[in-house]
C-alpha cells in the first residue's frame, strides 16, 4: 500500500534530500484509520517513506495544498527554464519546453502530438516463455518495451525469479545498471528498480547479491563498491526511513 500525499512548505536546505516529518506521518495514519479502520494500519507496518520537492508558482499567499499546479516556460539568453506543473501534464509541458528550445537546437523531427508516448504492450507472450507468467511478461514489456526480450534471454535462470516482497526480477538489476545511466547505487535501488522502497531496510539484506549481479555492469572497484553501499545505506536511513530510525 502506498499512502500520500501531503503538501507542506519545505523550509530546509534544498541541496539536502527531503524526508518525511513526524507531523506528516501522524496526518497520513489518521487518514488511513479514518477511511480504512478495519485495516488496523500503524507505523509498525511502514517499510519505507519518501518525499520530494514540488516547484510551484506561488505568491506566498495560499496554503501549499491550494497553490496552482500550472507551469511556465521562459527563455533567457539561451537558457530555457520550466517550473511548476505536475505529472499528469508532463507531455504538454514537454511540448512547450521543446517549442521554446527549438531555435537553439539543430533541425530535428519531433513525433506528432497525437502519437503514443509508449510502445503498446504485446497481446501475446513469447513462445519460449522461460518459465515466466503472462503477468510478469506484461510488466516487463510495459517497463522495458521490446528490450524485455534481451533482458530475459541474457539472464541466468536463477535470476529470473522475483526479489522477495516485490514484482521485480533479479535479472532487472544488472540490465538496468547497464542501460539506464546509473551513476550511484542509490540511482539503481531508489530511482530505477526501486526495490529500496519496497523491501525492509532498503534491501540491506540483498546488497551482497546486488553487488555480485551488477559488478560486470558498473565499472567500480572494490573500494568504490564499499563506498557506494555505505553512502546508499546512510541516505536510506536519513531520507527514506521513519524519522525515529534515522539515528
Amino acid at each position: 500500500m502506498l499512502v500520500g500525499t501531503t503538501d507542506v512548505d519545505h523550509r530546509e536546505d534544498i541541496q539536502k534530500e527531503p524526508s518525511i516529518t513526524e507531523e506528516e506521518i501522524s496526518y497520513l495514519l489518521e487518514a488511513i484509520q479514518l477511511f480504512f479502520p478495519s485495516l488496523d494500519v500503524s507505523v509498525d507496518n511502514c517499510i519505507s517513506t519518501f518525499a520530494g520537492i514540488r516547484p510551484v508558482l506561488s505568491e506566498g499567499i495560499l496554503s501549499p495544498s491550494e497553490e496552482s499546479r500550472d507551469y511556465v516556460v521562459w527563455k533567457d539568453k539561451g537558457l530555457v527554464t520550466v517550473t511548476g506543473g505536475k505529472l499528469t501534464t508532463f507531455r504538454k509541458m514537454a511540448w512547450d519546453t521543446l517549442k521554446a528550445a527549438k531555435s537553439f537546437l539543430p533541425p530535428v523531427r519531433f513525433i506528432g502530438r497525437s502519437d503514443p508516448v509508449f510502445s503498446p504492450v504485446p497481446d501475446t507472450i513469447p513462445e519460449e516463455d522461460f518459465g515466466l507468467s503472462a503477468e510478469t511478461w506484461r510488466r516487463l514489456y510495459g517497463r522495458y518495451g521490446e528490450a524485455a526480450n534481451e533482458l530475459v534471454k541474457t539472464a541466468a535462470i536463477d535470476d529470473l525469479t522475483l526479489i522477495p516482497g516485490t514484482f521485480t526480477l533479479w535479472a532487472e538489476l544488472p540490465f538496468t545498471a547497464r542501460h539506464e545511466q546509473v551513476k550511484h547505487l542509490s540511482d539503481l535501488l531508489l530511482r530505477r528498480v526501486r526495490i529500496g522502497l519496497l523491501t525492509p531496510m532498503g534491501g540491506k539484506e540483498y546488497i551482497k547479491r546486488v553487488q555480485k549481479l551488477c559488478e560486470s555492469s558498473l565499472p567500480w572497484d572494490r573500494k568504490r563498491w564499499k563506498q557506494e553501499i555505505r553512502d546508499y545505506l546512510d541516505l536510506w536511513r536519513q531520507a527514506y526511513s521513519l524519522p525515529d530510525k534515522k539515528k
